[in-house]
């Protein structure tokens, strides 16, 4: 009687390893895509080497400020009207925002100044 449980827990296991096999491709691969109106967007363009961070607009100023990571971390703005081409945005300071602790930014509409909030590393 033990041989037969024995057997029968042995083909069972078979059985479900079996059904088991090796997914067909790369699960990194297939996490990069999503389907959108029937389209299927490739993401991996959008997020890896992205060099651009920390989005604030500021609607009372009409500029979106942002970070650009490059060898050196610069704060930039652009028009929240105009070209959305982040390359081509103003540099606001040459200071190397990497080597600075950030809390934030603000934007006073009265003396019309944005207001930077952190501190030294």
């Amino acid at each position: 009687m033990k041989r037969i449980s024995t057997l029968l827990l042995l083909s069972a296991c078979l059985w479900l390893l079996a059904g088991c096999t090796a997914p067909e491709s790369d699960p990194g691969t297939e996490a990069r895509y999503v389907t959108f109106q029937g389209r299927q967007i490739d993401l991996q363009p959008y997020v890896e080497g992205f060099p651009y961070s920390g989005f604030q607009p500021f609607y009372e100023a009409g500029k979106l400020y942002y970070y650009h990571q490059d060898s050196t971390t610069l704060l930039k703005a652009i028009d929240l009207d105009g070209n959305a081409d982040l390359a081509q945005g103003e540099v606001i300071s040459d200071i190397d925002f990497a080597t600075r602790n950030v809390w934030g930014i603000r934007y006073r509409s009265t003396d019309r100044r944005l207001y930077w909030i952190g501190d030294e590393v």
